[in-house]
């Protein structure tokens, strides 16, 4: 029997990779309340989570929530929607989803939470236990707030911190650090450079969607845990050095202005999983340059 999975952003930059890879080995219901406006994909059906009701979600072994205010931009805009969409209505669509196991369904709920929370706290790859600073913005705080209410007080979740996530995707951000660069390297043959210092890890969005596929597949063993998920740590004048010698271009410098700037650890997962992330950035970019030039989705 293909396990059953409620995909709610199924029309966002991960959940269309993630549908477009694995929607023949489980059976994928793809939801999506357009949110943010970009191109609607076929497969995918315009609901809300929230209006979803206890005998629909009674048939699902697995949700998975990659939607919500995904941007500071878009919190900043919107600042008590994305408290609401991101911590109140997640945390009583929970509880809906949640009746299922008192009817003998265990299903799990997994949400993707962010690697911004651990923003100007070490130098050194910041572990899921350390001590979380305080918010510098709406997005952090409902995140931040969302994992330690799930925490205190939920059951059967997986809780997922991603790093900045890069690479190809029918459904292509191109504001994000590498896939940026190389949309500028390829179109206007420089890229540009701020806070060449600050740190940040970076998630290849394929290695984000094979983590998914193993998660979902032991979920059960790996519930009530927070995991960082994250590929290669550097500082941003590193990235931007590896992008400028790969499609040899020149790297113009910028001033500085407010970014984040962590690190993370992605050793608890491994541990748990045996995953073995992708740290060749020439793969992560020949990956995103095949998009850009060749529209491959």
């Amino acid at each position: 029997m293909k396990k059953k999975i409620l995909l709610c952003g199924a029309n966002g930059y991960v959940g269309s990779l993630f549908y477009k890879r694995y929607h023949y080995k489980y059976d994928i219901f793809p939801i999506d309340n357009l949110l943010v406006k970009r191109k609607k994909f076929s497969f995918v059906k315009i609901k809300d989570y929230k209006n979803l009701d206890e005998n629909f979600l009674n048939k699902f072994d697995i949700c998975l929530w990659l939607s919500g205010h995904a941007s500071v931009q878009q919190c900043n805009k919107d600042p008590e929607g994305a408290f609401q969409n991101n911590t109140v209505d997640l945390i009583e669509f929970k509880k809906k989803f949640d009746r299922n196991n008192r009817r003998g369904r265990q299903g799990t709920f997994i949400y993707s939470s962010t690697g911004s929370l651990y923003n100007n706290l070490s130098k050194k790859k910041n572990s899921e236990e350390v001590r979380l600073s305080e918010s510098a913005n709406m997005y952090d705080f409902s995140k931040s707030t969302l994992d330690k209410y799930f925490s205190l007080v939920e059951n059967n979740f997986i809780c997922l911190r991603f790093g900045t996530v890069v690479g190809a995707s029918p459904s292509f951000k191109n504001e994000l650090l590498l896939n940026r660069m190389s949309q500028d390297a390829i179109i206007k043959k420089k890229i540009y450079l701020a806070n060449p210092e600050n740190y940040r890890s970076i998630l290849y969005i394929v290695d984000l969607v094979k983590s998914l596929e193993i998660i979902i597949e032991n979920h059960k063993d790996l519930r009530n845990e927070i995991f960082n998920l994250c590929s290669i740590n550097s500082n941003i004048g590193n990235f931007a050095n590896y992008v400028s010698n790969f499609y040899k271009v020149k790297i113009l410098k910028l001033a500085n202005s407010p970014s984040y700037s962590y690190l993370m650890s992605n050793s608890k997962f491994k541990s748990f999983t045996k995953f073995v992330f992708t740290t060749d950035i020439d793969e992560i970019l020949d990956n995103i340059r095949n998009y850009l030039l060749y529209s491959k989705f």
